[in-house]
């Protein structure tokens, strides 16, 4: 299954979905695909806050491995 931000806001499923990636929850994740193995999130500094580069724009990280979507009350 692949499944971005967009695609949770349009099914109504904000707040239900969580991204792991070898075992381990992804936070603040924009896009993620089982078969091919990757996420991406928003990045963030200690405090939580997003990381933003020169231009204003939150920076990204794809975060590859074994990753499993789960969604709850469907």
């Amino acid at each position: 299954m692949r499944l971005t931000v967009r695609e949770v806001q349009e099914q109504g499923l904000i707040g239900k979905v969580e991204v792991y990636v070898d075992g381990e929850k992804i936070h603040r994740c924009i896009e993620a695909d089982e078969e091919e193995g990757y996420a991406v999130c928003y990045l963030a500094d200690e405090h939580g806050r997003l990381i933003l580069d020169a231009n204003n724009n939150p920076v990204t990280a794809r975060v590859c491995g074994k990753v499993e979507i789960r969604i709850r009350d469907r």
